[in-house]
């Protein structure tokens, strides 16, 4: 998505919303932020077509952060119904795997900035075993529409979805925060070291 299908948005968004656009544009966000907001939602499959909501959950949050990652997180918690919606079953659950707390530690105590966003910088044994268990639990845990989602704390929810994303594009990483109150949750399996 580059900067001239944003302006579109921006600009049909503007004819109906024009004070969330105006608050939003030039004065929180640059075109390019919003830009690369757009990318980090598209790139996990998040539908877009709630401009309004996107557009309201950035000017609400700008104001105190730049984080593209973690302003790219806010829009997440405020799209979550539309998130989950193709990882619930008919009965209104939603079957996860989680992450043990040694995974979780490990992820955590290995996080690194840089201009893409945060990494964890995760030593490749581990990693390989972390990669190993996902496709275990991949094969054997029966998941809604054959997407396996894996939920974990939010402070490591972006950066876990880039450490996995290449070896298993399929995979949803959620954290509990983009899960709605109504959505019963089963945990079937852990990702274990």
């Amino acid at each position: 998505m580059g900067r001239e299908e944003v302006k579109e948005i921006i600009d049909a968004t503007k004819s109906r919303y024009s004070v969330v656009v105006e608050e939003l544009i030039p004065d929180l966000m640059t075109l390019g932020e919003v830009q690369k907001v757009f990318q980090n939602l598209l790139r996990e499959k998040v539908a877009i077509k709630d401009r309004v909501t996107i557009l309201e959950t950035l000017a609400d949050n700008a104001v105190n952060t730049k984080d593209i990652e973690l302003l790219t997180e806010y829009v997440r918690m405020a799209l979550s119904k539309g998130i989950c919606a193709e990882l619930v079953d008919d009965s209104n659950y939603i079957n996860v795997a989680t992450l043990s707390g040694e995974v979780e530690r490990l992820i955590a105590s290995n996080l690194q900035k840089s201009s893409n966003g945060t990494y964890p910088a995760v030593d490749p044994e581990s990693t390989n075993k972390i990669f190993n268990s996902i496709k275990d639990i991949s094969e054997n845990v029966d998941f809604y529409n054959n997407r396996p989602v894996i939920l974990v704390s939010p402070k490591i929810r972006a950066p876990f979805k880039k450490l996995v994303e290449m070896v298993f594009p399929n995979v949803a990483v959620l954290s509990l925060n983009e899960i709605p109150n109504e959505i019963q949750i089963k945990a079937h399996a852990v990702v274990n070291i």
